[in-house]
């Protein structure tokens, strides 16, 4: 008899036990990736690590001494997925191209977070180490910020915000302040069509300095 009201009272604790089992958290089990390096980023279930190769076309608004600022930034690096919170960590080195003729080189860091299979969010905010080439107008000193936000497509295409700031070597009527600041809103292209986009849009340069 005992032992039939202990079982009973047993069976009578699981049951009550059952909606706490549900809420807790399932084991773990280690993600095996499907293959060790991507050329267009997914999350850990598809690669381990992805290429960025990705090409940005920016514009700001206009400001007092100028026409809409334009902004073109092609990047190229690696990320690489992390085993927690569907994060992805990593970095590239990026090249800014604006309408000053200006062209600076930066690294920039990136996390980025899958909010599903097809949709990320990315953080990367990036420091200007040096110019290629200083424009003919406000030259710049180093370093400066160029960073941004993106939401991301598939790793195709993205729709995204900037913000760059620029020390310049000098200050006028124009910009007493010697400092740069700019807002911009643009689409950034990765994986296959950011390859692409970029090479063509870097060719149009080089061609166009060649005129010039």
């Amino acid at each position: 008899m005992r032992t039939l009201l202990a079982l009973r009272l047993l069976f009578v604790l699981s049951l009550g036990a059952l909606p706490g089992l549900a809420w807790a958290d399932p084991p773990t089990r280690k993600v095996v990736p499907e293959s060790e390096v991507c050329f267009r980023g997914g999350p850990l279930k598809r690669c381990r690590g992805f290429l960025l190769t990705e090409f940005a076309a920016y514009m700001g608004p206009t400001t007092s001494y100028r026409r809409p600022p334009l902004n073109f930034i092609w990047e190229a690096g690696y990320m690489r997925n992390l085993e927690v919170h569907e994060l992805a960590v990593g970095g590239a080195l990026f090249v800014v191209n604006d309408e000053d003729s200006r062209r600076m080189l930066g690294l920039k860091p990136r996390l980025r977070t899958w909010l599903n299979p097809w949709l990320s969010f990315d953080v990367a905010p990036g420091l200007l180490l040096f110019g290629l080439k200083h424009g003919t107008s406000f030259i710049p000193s180093y370093p400066g910020f160029n960073g941004h936000v993106a939401l991301n497509f598939a790793d195709f295409a993205a729709v995204s915000a900037q913000l760059e700031v620029l020390p310049l070597t000098m200050r006028s009527n124009v910009n007493p302040e010697g400092i740069e600041v700019n807002g911009f809103i643009g689409l950034r292209f990765g994986s296959y069509p950011g390859a692409a986009v970029g090479s063509l849009a870097a060719l149009i340069a080089w061609y166009g300095d060649g005129i010039h």
